[in-house]
């Protein structure tokens, strides 16, 4: 990839995350340690803050234990206004340390989440391809995953001020009140360990719970992609029950997270209270028995009640590292799916013909076939796993598992991928897919650099005379996935974005499955025209396009069965069964 930066939405911090950065450790903790370890600096700011925020909030007590002392033993005036100066100095410390620790918490939360959804998205439109899942599945990553591992980048902030203080306030209370002190320290570990046995059941039930979600998305996002179609063919009921299925799912992993989340914060809850309630029992009864002054029962009274902050503190830790957890490992699932390619090295391609030789890969098993200048080369599959197989071959989706796919006389394997894809442009009319945007503005898609001239030319060349006919012809939009298009005009605004990138070679996919024989034979005489005799491969079994190609391929059983011009294949009844829907004869 490219060495560009891209900034960080840091709110003026202006951090600078290059293309090519990203986990080593494609693992769930190896992706915290990645997004947490970017982040150092900021992460020390939030915690000096967040220790200097609850420092502050604890030498509350200890200031205000110091003024009454002051009053009640008969001190002048002067010594308690320096103690109320001090408080009023804590009070102003713990406000402006407060505004520090939560904007650099949120900071922390937002880069955390922004960092994630860019190592999603990057994975997704990784060249080099992969498994990484659907539409839905993706956005429950990149949105409620990121904000769960950004969960655990908010709570460094909150988590060491509460570990640094109540350290610290369990030292001053030793040295001021042995017994108080001794109480607090020995008495945090079984607060904290009383949650260990719903560890496991948390972290389990929130990665069930995040599972569902993602499937109930991975619906509602393919629900919606079909909607016309499903309206158009009456299957709403059927696409409201695949949804409540999957929300039911939801539901119920949610109740189940809902129950041990419940349990969780009743133990969080009532072993904390418990435990703060035993030290003001005990520092009573040192005041009563005169062991402490008045102000020092303030101080430890007030101290107390302060420590329910860091414990509650450290009684999220479980919840959000389990929910963090969790979401670091469903990215990380993601992120270490295997490419389907790999990137080539600096060999570039001459310009030439497209080769494959002796190719297997999935149902092709030994093809064969030479696309070479001059007029197209039209192949015929016996079925569509064949067609979409050499397609993918073409685009490098794919590797073969063995044999070769050459262009220019290069293995693909040796050519990066950018300069390949620059070569062999393959672009599929069966299932044409246009952004939601203006019609220039898809047929320069792989061309971002052309003029209106050059557009206009693609649109004619592709027999698009219809459109160009409109008014504001390549300013009008085309609607969601060209939806305010005919089948056959988006065809023939596939066919006019490949032919606009001309690309040495070409592959087009079924271009004219939706047109009519007319406008397909206009069309067929302008791409050749076009193509100018440059290597132009078509996957097609239209007969009015066959027999504009120089040479014919017909392909069963993973490899070339026949070779030919197209009137001279006719004479095989299993081509013809395939090009013309004749039954074959048994």
């Amino acid at each position: 990839m490219n060495q560009a930066a891209a900034t960080d939405p840091g709110h003026g911090l202006g951090a600078v995350l290059p293309d090519d950065a990203g986990p080593s450790d494609p693992t769930a903790l190896g992706l915290i340690r990645w997004v947490l370890g970017r982040q150092r600096g900021r992460i020390a700011l939030g915690a000096a803050a967040g220790i200097a925020w609850m420092g502050a909030i604890a030498l509350l007590p200890v200031a205000l234990g110091r003024a009454i002392d002051e009053a009640v033993d008969g001190g002048d005036g002067a010594d308690v206004a320096g103690w109320c100066a001090v408080l009023a100095a804590v009070v102003l410390a713990e406000a402006i340390a407060g505004v520090v620790r939560h904007r650099t918490a949120v900071l922390l939360f937002i880069r955390t989440r922004w960092l994630l959804e860019r190592v999603v998205t990057r994975r997704v439109l990784d060249p080099r391809g992969g498994t990484v899942g659907d539409a839905g599945g993706l956005l429950s990553h990149a949105q409620h995953d990121a904000g769960a591992v950004g969960g655990i980048a908010d709570l460094m902030c909150r988590g060491s001020g509460a570990i640094v203080t109540f350290v610290a306030v369990g030292i001053g209370m030793l040295v001021t009140s042995p017994t108080l002190g001794l109480l607090v320290l020995l008495g945090l570990p079984p607060c904290l360990l009383a949650l260990v046995p719903l560890w496991r059941p948390y972290d389990r039930r929130a990665t069930e719970q995040q599972a569902t979600l993602a499937s109930a998305t991975a619906v509602a996002a393919d629900g919606l992609a079909g909607l016309r179609v499903v309206k158009g063919l009456g299957g709403e009921r059927t696409v409201r029950g695949w949804f409540a299925e999957a929300s039911s799912d939801v539901r119920r992993a949610g109740v189940s997270l809902a129950r041990i989340a419940s349990a969780w914060d009743s133990v969080s809850a009532v072993v904390p209270g418990v435990f703060l309630a035993v030290v003001l029992g005990v520092a009573g009864r040192l005041a009563l028995d005169g062991q402490i002054r008045p102000g020092e029962l303030v101080t430890f009274t007030g101290l107390a009640v302060f420590l329910a902050i860091p414990l509650a503190t450290l009684a999220e830790v479980g919840d959000v590292w389990a929910a963090g957890i969790a979401g670091a490992r469903r990215i990380a699932g993601v992120l270490a799916e295997p490419s389907a390619v790999e990137d080539g090295g600096s060999d570039a391609p001459a310009v030439g013909g497209l080769v494959f030789d002796g190719v297997w890969a999935g149902p092709l098993d030994g093809f064969d076939l030479v696309v070479d200048a001059g007029r197209p080369v039209g192949l015929v599959a016996s079925t569509d796993e064949e067609r979409a197989a050499i397609a993918s071959l073409a685009a490098r989706r794919r590797d073969p598992d063995g044999g070769v796919v050459a262009v220019g006389g290069t293995d693909a394997r040796r050519v990066p991928l950018e300069r390949w894809r620059a070569e062999v442009v393959v672009d599929g009319g069966h299932q044409p897919w246009l952004a939601d945007d203006t019609l220039a503005t898809n047929v320069a898609l792989g061309a971002p650099d052309s003029d209106e001239g050059r557009v206009v030319d693609a649109l004619l060349a592709a027999a698009a005379d219809d459109l160009l006919a409109r008014p504001d012809p390549l300013g009008s939009p085309v609607g969601e996935g060209g939806l305010s298009l005919s089948g056959g005009q988006r065809q023939r605004v596939v066919v006019a974005r490949a032919l606009a990138t001309r690309a040495p070679v070409l592959v087009l996919d079924e271009p004219t499955s939706a047109l009519d024989v007319a406008t397909e034979a206009r069309l067929v005489e302008r791409l050749v025209a076009a193509r100018g005799g440059r290597p132009t491969l078509l996957l097609t079994s239209s007969p009015t396009v066959l027999a504009a190609c120089a040479q014919v391929a017909f392909v069963a059983g993973g490899r070339v069965a026949l070779r030919g011009t197209h009137a001279e294949l006719l004479a095989d009844p299993v081509y013809r069964a395939v090009v013309l829907g004749e039954a074959v004869a048994p």
